[in-house]
């Protein structure tokens, strides 16, 4: 059953006769209208013909794991990356959650692709 948050119920109010099984197939076909929603305004925001930026060429990754082992995560995680050809191009320090999550911590990862993708 598809729960009736406030993004949902938003979604519907714009286009109810979209079939769907989940609320994720009715955003990404709100998304694909030209919708994003807002967040803090709460409420879904249509741009018709907007320029988006180019693609990024980065992949980022963040990791969010035990604290204690995150960091030993990383730098296998960047070992692997750059063994099948990806260039490391940044590694963030160990940011801690907040509780209720405060065991876990989070590290941000970037890379650059091999020229051969």
């Amino acid at each position: 059953m598809i729960r009736r948050t406030l993004k949902y119920t938003r979604a519907l109010e714009i286009d109810s006769e979209f079939t769907h099984l989940s609320s994720d197939e009715l955003y990404s076909h709100l998304q694909d209208k030209g919708y994003y929603w807002d967040s803090n305004m709460s409420r879904w925001v249509y741009t018709p013909g907007e320029e988006n930026d180019p693609a990024s060429q980065l992949i980022k990754i963040r990791l969010w794991y035990d604290r204690n082992q995150v960091k030993d995560l990383a730098e296998k995680l960047t070992e692997l990356m750059t063994d099948v050809g990806f260039r490391s191009v940044e590694s963030s320090s160990i940011y801690p959650c907040r509780p209720p999550k405060g065991n876990d911590g989070r590290i941000y990862l970037v890379f650059q692709p091999p020229e051969t993708l």
